[in-house]
């Protein structure tokens, strides 16, 4: 289980990070790298 799942097409975070939802259930968080740095721990933050 990774802790950080990047994101690319940071126009589909969004769809991408309710999709991948379980990833919070063990602290995992995403990455979003463009247009800005930015670490989400889903779709709320």
């Amino acid at each position: 289980q990774p802790d950080y799942i990047v994101i690319l097409p940071w126009n589909l975070r969004e769809e991408i990070m309710a999709q991948l939802a379980y990833v919070q259930a063990w602290g995992g968080q995403f990455v979003i790298a463009v247009p800005a740095l930015e670490v989400s721990k889903g779709k709320n933050t």
